[in-house]
């Protein structure tokens, strides 16, 4: 009779890491989701400032160059 409390014990807590273990990889699933989508943003963000410098400098370089002719 005591290993069958034992054994009921133990399946409860069992099932008790069972569904939070379930909310845990759900909340996983969302979160990662969410990373996911931001990282793909900021990759992009990412290309258009480095393009936006890249034309900056250069037109800097045009500038500069032609600034530097005329001396």
């Amino acid at each position: 009779m005591e290993h069958q409390y034992i054994l009921d014990r133990l399946n409860a807590i069992d099932e008790k890491f069972d569904g939070k273990l379930d909310a845990i990889l759900i909340q996983t699933t969302k979160t990662n989701g969410r990373v996911n989508g931001l990282e793909s943003w900021r990759a992009l963000v990412n290309k258009v400032l480095w393009g936006v410098l890249g034309i900056i400098l250069t037109v800097a370089g045009f500038y500069l160059e032609n600034y530097i002719n005329k001396k």
